[in-house]
C-alpha cells in the first residue's frame, strides 16, 4: 500500500483509489494482511460531500464504488 489518489469528478464528489505496489519475487508470500489508511482532505464548500472509494470491478469490467455522504458542520 502506497496511499490513496483523491480525484475531483464534481463540485463535491471525489473519487478515493488505494496505490499500491506488486514485486514479483518467488520468495515474497502473500500474507493478505489488512491496512488501514489517511489521507489530508481542505472543505472548501458547504454542501455535503460524496467520497467514492473504489472496490473493484464488476463481471462486466465496470468500476464499483463504495459510497459514503458526509455532511459538512458549518
Amino acid at each position: 500500500f502506497e496511499g490513496f489518489d483523491v480525484t475531483p469528478i464534481a463540485e463535491t464528489t471525489r473519487n478515493v483509489v488505494p496505490i499500491g505496489s506488486q514485486f514479483d519475487d518467488p520468495e515474497c508470500v502473500d500474507g493478505g494482511a489488512e491496512i488501514e489508511g489517511s489521507f489530508n482532505f481542505v472543505c472548501l464548500y458547504t454542501d455535503a460531500y460524496l467520497f467514492r472509494f473504489w472496490t473493484g470491478e464488476d463481471e462486466n469490467g465496470e468500476q464499483e464504488y463504495l459510497e459514503i455522504e458526509v455532511p459538512v458542520n458549518q
